[in-house]
């Protein structure tokens, strides 16, 4: 399956379809490498460095295997995608800039962590 992403700034736009993220997984193990994490992503339209990519990766690896299992590429990807529409409010010229005071960046981690909740 083909999907064709376009992008504004460092962030996606809103796709008609993504592929299934095991279409990633070239070994077929049933989890997912960081490169292969990192290489879907990018797939999705997201422009992450890799430190971030590493943060983001490693902290979504809930029992420490080195790799994601598919619902914790899911929920990484989930909450990646809710932090991105959060930011997006913000970032009100599309650039990847968002100037915020510290109360509406309060509310947007509390907001978030309600949602996990």
């Amino acid at each position: 399956m083909t999907t064709t992403t376009r992008t504004r700034g460092a962030f996606p736009l809103p796709l008609l379809s993504l592929p299934p993220p095991y279409t990633h997984n070239s070994l077929c193990s049933g989890s997912i490498s960081f490169n292969e994490a990192y290489k879907a992503l990018s797939n999705f339209g997201y422009r992450l460095s890799e430190p971030i990519m590493q943060l983001m990766f490693y902290s979504y690896d809930a029992d420490r295997t080195g790799a994601l299992g598919f619902d914790e590429f899911v929920q990484m990807n989930s909450e990646l995608s809710s932090m991105t529409n959060m930011f997006r409010k913000y970032d009100t010229n599309g650039t990847g800039v968002a100037t915020i005071n510290y109360e509406q960046f309060l509310s947007m981690v509390l907001t978030l962590k309600a949602s996990d909740e």
